[in-house]
């Protein structure tokens, strides 16, 4: 629910918000 290029700690690994964000979009295209 943030802006993307917020950093994301998931667990050791580090994810760059806006990264997350195109594959959420990704994947919301791929499931319609």
């Amino acid at each position: 629910s943030l802006l993307g290029g917020v950093v994301v700690r998931a667990g050791d690994l580090v994810i760059d918000g806006s990264v997350r964000g195109q594959l959420n979009r990704l994947a919301a295209n791929l499931s319609r």
